[in-house]
């Protein structure tokens, strides 16, 4: 009779610790892709619903090509060029690219460049 090959006691639970560390890990950054992308596009969605908002106002912002981005660490909005018209005081100005950023280790402070 052949002696039966099996691994020591001790390697067995190791190395399921390890599968099941990994295969945690895996499912924590899935989740936090999936939260960051629900939260930017309603941050997004927000912003750009408020701008339009503003009509009511006279006043008409208007953001151009729209896109989302600064994952893993931050919210960024870019628009191509952004214009706003102040019907009532006659004014209007119109920006370049333009991008806000709200990082995730400082949500209450929103930089523009």
């Amino acid at each position: 009779m052949e002696p039966e090959t099996r691994p020591a006691e001790s390697e067995t639970p190791k190395a399921r610790r390890w599968v099941f560390l990994l295969g945690g890990i895996a499912v924590l950054a899935g989740l936090y892709g999936v939260g960051w992308q629900i939260a930017s596009t309603r941050l997004t969605d927000n912003l750009l619903s408020a701008m339009a908002g503003m009509d009511a106002s006279g006043r008409q912002t208007d953001c151009r090509a729209p896109q989302k981005g600064g994952f893993p660490f931050a919210v960024t909005l870019t628009c191509e060029t952004l214009k706003s018209d102040d019907v009532e005081h006659g004014i209007s100005s119109t920006l370049g690219q333009t991008t806000a950023s709200l990082s995730i280790f400082a949500p209450n402070r929103i930089e523009t460049t």
